[in-house]
């Protein structure tokens, strides 16, 4: 697995503060990650930012010529490409639309907070929340949801 370690720790800076159950929220993932849990779930209404916008950019690493190469590329275009190369293994719950991606080499940054380090986590499927709507996730290994 390929690594990125960063040179000083990863730190949030911003005027926004958490409000209402989010601190609690952050308090009990983080206190998940450092007792070494592998799997947690947030659960939380719509609108509450757990997803990225259809135009968010996001950082992805590809595999070409026997190399990762990295891509910024709008998260929504994306997705909705991905999902029109195989249309026939998009999976429609009524809500969402779900894309397996196990035979991609396709990989995004994955912050770790117990050690500050990011490392490059293989993205294992993609959700359109709500179809041709304007949230978007990555679903990756042990870490859940992007």
């Amino acid at each position: 697995m390929a690594r990125v370690v960063a040179e000083e720790r990863f730190r949030i800076a911003t005027k926004l503060r958490p409000r209402g159950d989010q601190p609690k929220a952050i308090r009990e993932l983080t206190e998940g990650v450092l007792s070494g849990l592998r799997y947690q779930t947030l659960l939380g209404a719509t609108g509450t930012g757990k997803s990225l916008g259809y135009s968010e950019p996001v950082l992805v690493f590809r595999r070409e010529r026997e190399a990762l190469q990295p891509h910024l590329l709008a998260i929504g275009d994306l997705v909705e490409t991905l999902m029109g190369t195989r249309p026939q293994a998009v999976v429609d719950d009524g809500e969402n639309l779900l894309l397996p991606l196990e035979e991609q080499d396709m990989f995004v940054p994955s912050f770790n907070p117990r050690t500050g380090e990011v490392a490059l986590q293989r993205v294992l499927a993609v959700v359109n929340i709500e179809p041709l709507s304007t949230c978007i996730e990555f679903v990756l290994p042990a870490v859940g949801r992007f």
